[in-house]
Parts: C-alpha cells; sequence; structure tokens
C-alpha cells in the first residue's frame, strides 16, 4: 500500500510491476512513463511480429502467413521481426471493422529493414472491392536508385482526393528505420520517417472529411486489392517488418516522435511486458484488464499535471490495492 502523503498523478498512466504492491517509481522514472502513457490511447491492435503472428492487443486473430519467416529485429534479437525475399507476404484479417467509423482519423506505424536488392514494395490496403472510390492506407518505398516513401493515404479512385502520392523523403535500405502514416480527419495526411515528418512532392494528399471506412484486409509485404493480394514486381518486398501497430485515431506529431523514441530504446520497446495494474483518468479501475482496482481511502479527485481536471488523485493517507 501506499502510506506517504502526497499528490499521484494517474492522468498519464501509473504502472504497477507486482502483483502486491503499488510502487511509486523515482521522479525520473516516473516523469518517463508520463510522457510515453498516451501511446495506448486508441491503439486497436499490435503485431510485434516478436516470435508470432499474433495480435498482443487481443482484437484480432493471428496473422494469416504466406512464406514470411522470422529474422533479427533492430536490436539483434532472433525471431524478433518477419522477412520477406520477394514472394512472401501475410494477411491480417478483420482491420477494416475495427478501423472504420474514426471521426479524428487512424494511424498506422511499423519498423522496416529494406534490403539493398530492394526493387520497391507496397505494404497496406486499398479499400476497393468492387473497384469503387474508396479510402486507403498503403505505405510504399520504391526502387532505386531514390527508395522514396510513397503510397495512398485517405484516397483511392478519386474517393476525396488523390492517390499514389510521393514524398521527396529517401529510405535509407540496409538499416532499420521506422515509417508511420497519419490520416487525421480535416488536415493533410502525412508519412513520418524516424518520428520526422517526410515532404510531400505533387500532386499533395487531400484528406477525407469524414470519418473512415474500411472493409478490407491489411497485406504486410504487399497490398491488398480488388479482393486480393498483389503479388506482382515492385509490390513484394525484399527485407524485414516489426512493432505493427494500428489506432483508431490520428496520432499527434509530439506522440510520433515519442513513439520513436520509445521504440528506439531496447529496455523500453513495450511497456506492457510485465504489467500488471494501470490507473489513469482519475479511475480508481485497473485498466490493464487484471482486475487490480484501488479501494481508495480519502482520496479525492484534483487537476493532472498538465491541468486537466479531475484526472489525479490527492491520496491523504492510504490507498490499498
Amino acid at each position: 500500500m501506499i502510506s506517504q502523503k502526497g499528490c499521484l498523478n494517474f492522468s498519464k498512466a501509473a504502472l504497477v510491476f507486482t502483483a502486491l504492491f503499488f510502487t511509486i517509481a523515482s521522479t525520473s522514472t516516473y516523469s518517463w512513463e508520463c510522457k510515453y502513457s498516451t501511446l495506448s490511447n486508441g491503439l486497436v491492435a499490435y503485431y510485434p511480429f516478436n516470435g508470432d503472428f499474433n495480435d498482443s492487443v487481443g482484437y484480432l486473430a493471428p496473422a494469416s502467413n504466406y512464406g514470411a519467416f522470422f529474422t533479427y529485429d533492430r536490436f539483434g534479437n532472433s525471431n524478433g521481426a518477419i522477412g520477406f525475399s520477394g514472394s512472401q507476404y501475410a494477411i491480417i484479417s478483420g482491420l477494416g471493422s475495427i478501423l472504420s467509423g474514426s471521426q479524428t482519423g487512424v494511424t498506422v506505424t511499423a519498423w522496416y529493414y529494406i534490403n539493398k536488392s530492394h526493387l520497391g514494395f507496397n505494404s497496406g490496403f486499398i479499400q476497393n472491392p468492387q473497384n469503387q472510390a474508396a479510402p486507403a492506407i498503403r505505405i510504399s518505398v520504391g526502387g532505386p536508385p531514390d527508395y522514396v516513401i510513397s503510397g495512398d493515404l485517405g484516397g483511392w479512385g478519386g474517393y476525396q482526393g488523390a492517390y499514389d502520392v510521393t514524398t521527396s523523403t529517401p529510405f535509407p535500405v540496409g538499416s532499420w528505420h521506422q515509417i508511420t502514416a497519419v490520416i487525421p480527419v480535416g488536415s493533410l495526411p502525412l508519412y513520418f520517417l524516424d518520428g520526422v515528418a517526410c515532404t510531400w512532392g505533387n500532386p499533395l494528399p487531400q484528406n477525407p472529411t469524414v470519418p473512415l471506412n474500411f472493409n478490407c484486409n491489411y497485406c504486410v509485404g504487399t497490398s491488398w486489392e480488388v479482393n486480393k493480394a498483389m503479388l506482382l514486381p515492385g509490390y513484394l518486398m525484399n527485407g524485414a517488418i516489426s512493432n505493427l501497430r494500428f489506432y483508431n485515431r490520428a496520432l499527434s506529431s509530439n506522440e510520433i516522435s515519442a513513439l520513436y523514441t520509445l521504440e528506439a530504446t531496447p529496455s523500453r520497446e513495450d511497456l506492457t511486458n510485465g504489467l500488471v495494474a494501470w490507473y489513469y483518468g482519475g479511475s480508481t479501475n485497473d485498466q490493464s484488464g487484471n482486475g487490480n482496482n484501488l479501494k481508495s481511502v480519502e482520496v479525492t479527485l484534483t487537476n493532472g499535471i498538465n491541468g486537466e481536471a479531475n484526472s489525479a488523485f490527492f491520496l491523504m493517507d492510504q490507498v490499498p490495492i
């Protein structure tokens, strides 16, 4: 239990790493936890590809594998990523249903390694089941000599804007880098490389002004179009992918930068490892799903670290778990 008086902010995340005790970490550790806590908000699917094809969030079934193999990730961990040599891919089914209807947008982010023999690839879906105008999420890296980041974000077949859009940002082949695609409803979609926004070429994409609705599968290592995986040269990847995340909201540029910093550090790659309890938003309920709800004794709500009303607890005496 906590027997020390003080003000503890739950709006940013309080993490418990033992089954019996809620402990307050050091100031530096606590500040670090606060910085990254919002990165779980809106996370609807997460495929680390660290030895299996499972969704760590638990909403979706494991990805169906069509020849992709496990390989080393950016930290040198074996079975830490899935690899491709130009003929393999994996399919995530049901993703469209949990991304659809977002009022703020969607975000897709992952780490990519591209071999120097790479000829270009697509990863994602173009929601076009009957050759109709529809939203799209497709992350592409072109072939030599430029290897620029491109794809489709928000528009396909005339749906609310242009498609096959290209940035002027090259992807550094032969090393691991994070690509994030954001489609915020009401503003310009963007690609980010290692947490930094890419510069658009011509034409500029146009973002949908209505909630996005998808009903396609998502291909990892190629793209999905007209109810089939694209198995053509230039669509299939030669490289590797890890830590594929899907959000049903548009992450801010600060959050994207924070996610890059988080995932670029081996020891802090995944905050869910060993997470026993999680409290935030002024609620005494355990948000980790483990049922370790707090039994408050002389606890009152107060402002959080950024001034948010009723988003922190003022601990008058003890809060036993």
